[in-house]
This record gives C-alpha cells, structure tokens and sequence, in this order.
C-alpha cells in the first residue's frame, strides 16, 4: 500500500525528502521519559498506537532503554541510508539471528541452574546441541551480511565513469578464498575490483571466519561435536586443548579453572566461549 511524504510527515522521529525506492523501517521509537511511539500502515493510511515497552524488538532511540540493549552500527546505517526492498529480508534475518544467539547463550546457564538443582533433568547433550547451533549461526550471519553487501554495492556507481564495477561473490566464503586458500587483500581487490579499502575488510575476517567455517564444517557434514564436557559447580566447560577452542591462545587467565584430569591443561567455561563466540562474530563484522 502507497504511503506519501506528507503522510510520513506525522512521524516525528522520521526526516524524509523523498523515498528513493527504499522501504520506510517502521520500528517503535523511545522518546525518553518512558514515552514511546510507534506507527502502522492501514488500509485508511497510517494509524498512531499507543504503546507502554518494547519488548524483543528493534527500536529508534537517541540512547538505549536498558543498559544491556545493544546498539548495531552496521544495522543503524542500513535502516537509515539503504533499506531497499530487496536488503528487508537480509536485515531482518541478521536481526533475528542476533536475538537467537543471545537465546541459546541464555539457555545454557539456565541449563546448568537446572542442573545444579536436579542433576538427573540435565545431561551435557543439552548443551552439545545448542553449542553445534551456536556455530551453525554465527557462520550463516556472514552469509547475510554478504546478501547484504552485495546488493548495496550493486547500486554502487564510481564519480569518475572509466572505474567499472564487478559482481561479488555470492558468499562470504567465495568472497575470501580461491582454490580453498585465504587471498590477500590485494587478491581480493583485484578479482571484485574493489577499493583496497573494502578488500581489506575482507581480508581482516580471514582467520577467524577460517576458524569458524572449518568447525562448522566438522559438525554439519562430519558428524562431529565436542567429545567431552565437563559439568562443575560453576558452569559448564571444555577443556583448552580440545576442538573447537585449542586452535586459539587468546584466553585471560581469569577465564580459565584448573583441569583436575590434565595437569597441562585448563578448563574453559561455556558461559565465557559462548559468549566469546557470537560477540566476536558481531564485532568482526557488526562492529558492535
């Protein structure tokens, strides 16, 4: 249904000069003071509906509403400069698959509360399979960013008309590696013809989304998980020299507890690679 410019005019946390072909975002704003406002198009136009919370949502804001809301750059620019039909899908997709990662995160620590107060309801299968859909995630975001990039970058159009552009890859992966080896950054721009300065965004994710893909690999097409897992009083945990996480050495000391069982070993708590994992997935790319 058509909505005008002057019918958006009613929307006060809306500046639109023209509508350039993209969709209008109309998520709930917070205008402070625990004051909201939310809009939705109707057959008779756009309607006003009050509102008390916004709960397990995606909203306008000049600060958050609770400390522990999280505030997306790369999803703020795409809502803002370059929400075309054909990006809506991708964005809601990334959105959605944000919130399930916090889900399955949340759940493991309510899997071992359970535990510590019936260890008979609980067993370490729980986890293992919320831990293969953690992994299986996190490496599908990349592909939803990469839906995302490559559309935007399909409007794009250089100021001096002798550059030409070149179709990107259609994921992530394809964008990253030739004959299954990383490529440099210099690699990379010269295959897309791209500015070095993207190439290199690129080339940055390299090591961890290696990583990432390989485990993911393992679990989806070989079958395989983590093979021990370790139920303690405070949390579960994996031990460091174990796949996925003895391949990374980045870990505080603070994070890990002795390993009875392996005196060279430590153990690694699910509540701080759990948590590591999909932030380290936003930051590489979201940029949170």
């Amino acid at each position: 249904m058509d909505v005008s410019v002057s019918d958006l005019g009613e929307i006060s946390y809306l500046e639109i000069e023209s509508f350039d072909g993209r969709t209008v975002p109309l998520q709930p704003c917070y205008l402070g003071n625990s004051k909201w406002e939310m809009w939705f198009q109707t057959e008779i136009g756009l309607r006003q509906i009050p509102i008390v919370d916004a709960n397990n949502a995606c909203y306008f804001a000049k600060f958050p509403v609770e400390e522990a809301d999280s505030h997306i750059r790369f999803i703020n620019l795409i809502m803002k400069r370059a929400y075309w039909p054909d990006l809506v899908h991708f964005e809601r997709g990334i959105f959605e698959d944000i919130h399930n990662l916090a889900a399955s995160v949340s759940k493991i620590n309510l899997f071992h509360e359970t535990w510590l107060f019936d260890k008979e309801k609980v067993t370490s299968r729980f986890v293992t399979t919320e831990l293969e859909y953690i992994f299986k995630v996190c490496r599908s975001l990349y592909d939803l960013l990469q839906e995302v990039i490559s559309k935007v970058w399909a409007r794009f159009q250089y100021i001096d008309t002798k550059k030409t552009t070149k179709k990107l890859g259609s994921t992530f992966s394809k964008m990253l590696y030739k004959r299954n080896v990383l490529s440099t950054k210099e690699e990379i721009a010269k295959r897309y013809l791209l500015p070095l300065a993207l190439a290199d965004l690129y080339f940055r994710q390299g090591q961890f989304f290696d990583w990432l893909r390989n485990y993911r690999d393992r679990i989806s097409h070989g079958g395989n998980n983590i093979d021990l897992l370790f139920i303690t009083d405070i949390g579960f945990a994996i031990s460091t020299r174990d796949p996925p996480f003895n391949a990374l050495d980045f870990w505080r000391t603070t994070d890990l507890q002795k390993n009875g069982s392996d005196p060279c070993g430590h153990l690694l708590p699910m509540s701080s690679s759990m948590c590591w994992l999909p932030w380290m997935t936003f930051h590489q790319y979201l940029n949170l």
